[in-house]
């Protein structure tokens, strides 16, 4: 798995759900990246409507992961935890994403080659997305 996208809710199953679609729409092939959702704690309909969502987009590589410990750094460590991308794209759970954002995101791997000659101890590496097309910032963990 290339890319993880992780997706931390906490009770907005209405923006979430457009979220998802964004995140279906996309043109990169779906066996290079998978979805992460984290249901952090929500109260409301969020993991009935994801769950649904998961049925109705079966083609897809869609988790939906429980985090109890309410707070969007426990939701995202425990996306993390759950992912198997080599490459960790965060978004929020109130947007939405353009359909190039993971083929566009697979361009980095070819800077990472040679960050990896640069920094052989990394074994992952962690992107921030603040917006679909705004710039990412590169985590080397």
């Amino acid at each position: 798995m290339k890319l993880s996208i992780v997706i931390s809710t906490y009770n907005n199953s209405n923006s979430l759900i457009r979220t998802l679609e964004s995140v279906v729409a996309q043109d990169a092939d779906r066996s290079l990246w998978e979805c992460i959702v984290v249901n952090n704690n929500c109260t409301d309909d969020t993991a009935l409507r994801v769950s649904q969502f998961i049925e109705e987009h079966n083609s897809v590589n869609i988790k939906l992961v429980e985090e109890p410990k309410q707070g969007l750094s426990f939701a995202r460590n425990c996306g993390i935890a759950k992912s198997t991308g080599e490459i960790i794209a965060f978004i929020d759970d109130d947007e939405t994403i353009n359909k190039e954002f993971v083929s566009a995101r697979a361009t980095i791997e070819e800077s990472l080659g040679q960050l990896q000659e640069e920094l052989p101890e990394a074994d992952r590496y962690y992107i921030e997305i603040n917006g679909a097309n705004s710039s990412a910032d590169l985590y080397v963990g």
